[in-house]
């Protein structure tokens, strides 16, 4: 049973890190797009350079938001992956008794 719940424990913190490298990727984003923001505010001061930086900031903005939820949303996979072959294994055990199936199962 003690393998089982590791195993549990580490498909859980999978998902985890993959959940906060999407809202990582997400704050990131918002971050880069406010500079965007704030250097199209300054065009009439400083002219085409900062139209250059403004638009660089929101390709990187865009970039950082596809990157980071994508690349969170396959770590969040490969954690339900796991999740999903720890079930079975657990289901299918010839080891343990339907109290220690459900006890393995509904851990929190």
């Amino acid at each position: 049973m003690r393998r089982y719940e590791h195993g549990f424990h580490v498909a859980l913190v999978i998902v985890r890190i993959g959940n906060i490298i999407r809202v990582a990727g997400v704050v990131s984003a918002i971050i880069f797009a406010i500079i965007g923001v704030a250097l199209f505010g300054l065009i009439s001061q400083a002219g085409v350079v900062v139209v250059y930086a403004s638009v660089l900031a929101f390709v990187g903005a865009v970039m950082l938001l596809a990157i980071g939820y994508v690349f969170g949303t396959m770590v969040s996979a490969q954690g339900q992956i796991l999740l999903a072959n720890l079930d079975s294994a657990v289901h299918t055990s010839p080891f343990l008794t339907d109290d220690e199936r459900a006890q393995v199962m509904h851990m929190p």
